[in-house]
């Protein structure tokens, strides 16, 4: 039986390997990157890199882009339930817990596409971890309206020592930080990541797995579980 190793990070990856056994297929969830809240966030101007003040504090729309992010936002001193936000998927929008719009793509153009940025002049306030999302913050520093962005996270290379892929296995890679962090690790330890098969949530992801040597990778539809339970089918049927 083809086995799938599940690399994203809790509560995601743990949701995933659960979904896919569930769905007949063995699974092995080994987060590839551990989660650090930052003890002082940060709020950078998007407008003005290197800046920070607390002027994302008045801000028209506040755009949540990981569970996690969404998680700290709540605990920390600059959550704000009546400020309107966009949630990057339904998950994100749970862990807000609260009623959020949702993007229609757990990703940058589905973010982008929302009815809730349609007013170029309104204020927005990225609420997310340390880098990542390049595409999305250059978007958001072109347009008019003020934006800054709250970091409150980073992403730190995690214990990889039970990442063992065999023949025929395929690796779940939800993000360039987690493919990143995998194959540096593979590089010190000199395992080749040809043979890999990758299941990734988009063709950037895709685009850096092929240029790091990975060159079995599977773009499924989008980061959710149930598009990833589907790719993986998809791609057992190819």
């Amino acid at each position: 039986m083809t086995r799938v190793w599940v690399t994203r990070s809790a509560p995601a990856g743990e949701r995933l390997a659960t979904a896919l056994r569930d769905a007949g297929i063995r699974a092995e969830w080994v987060s590839a990157l551990r989660i650090e809240a930052l003890s002082a966030p940060r709020i950078l101007s998007l407008k003005t890199p290197g800046v920070s003040g607390d002027s994302g504090l008045e801000v028209d729309l506040g755009i949540v882009v990981s569970q996690h992010a969404a998680r700290l936002y709540r605990q920390s001193d600059y959550f704000d339930p009546k400020r309107k936000h966009l949630a990057i998927g339904t998950a994100t929008a749970r862990a807000l817990g609260f009623d959020a719009e949702i993007a229609s793509r757990s990703d940058t153009a589905g973010v982008l596409a929302h009815p809730a940025l349609d007013d170029q002049s309104q204020s927005t306030l990225l609420i997310a971890g340390e880098g990542g999302r390049q595409d999305l913050l250059d978007a958001l520093r072109g347009r008019p309206g003020a934006s800054c962005k709250l970091e409150l996270y980073r992403r730190v290379p995690a214990d990889l020592a039970a990442l063992r892929p065999g023949e025929g296995d395929m690796m779940e890679v939800s993000s360039l930080y987690a493919l990143r962090a995998i194959k540096a690790e593979w590089a010190r330890l000199q395992r080749q990541a040809a043979g890999v098969h990758l299941i990734v949530p988009s063709h950037r992801i895709a685009e850096e797995a092929g240029a790091l040597g990975f060159e079995r990778v599977y773009v499924a539809s989008s980061a959710t579980v149930q598009d990833m339970v589907a790719g993986v089918f998809e791609w057992q049927e190819q």
